[in-house]
């Protein structure tokens, strides 16, 4: 009888230290659990941050950017409008001057004259007429 007392008083000493144990492991865990939590929130603090880092300087760059394009095809309207105006009063366009047509005229020439020179240097069979 002994024996059995001793060893249920064992298996009870165990079953207490394996409470103690769970009590801690799960405190612990909760402690954890709470330092993940913290750090998870501030990490997407940090990113709702950077985010708006990012929207600012996109705002920014838009708005140094699009004025000075709203100009330039401003400008650009305002040229063609006036090139258009020229147009209208019976000046030449610049791809319709003399000046310009000259180079295909001479190319055309040029690939006459290369013709005419293959003809013309044609090798004669000693068998045909």
């Amino acid at each position: 009888m002994d024996a059995l007392s001793r060893a249920l008083t064992r298996i009870c000493d165990e079953i207490l230290s394996l409470r103690e144990e769970r009590e801690r492991f799960l405190s612990g865990l909760q402690l954890e659990t709470t330092d993940r939590k913290r750090a998870v929130s501030r990490m997407l603090a940090r990113f709702a941050k950077d985010l708006a880092e990012i929207a600012r300087r996109r705002r920014d760059v838009r708005r140094f950017f699009l004025p000075d394009l709203k100009r330039t095809v401003l400008r650009l309207r305002q040229r063609q409008d006036r090139q258009g105006a020229t147009e209208a009063h019976g000046e030449e366009h610049s791809r319709w001057k003399t000046d310009e047509a000259e180079p295909a005229r001479e190319a055309m020439h040029v690939r006459m004259r290369i013709e005419r020179g293959r003809r013309r240097k044609s090798v004669r069979h000693p068998h045909r007429p």
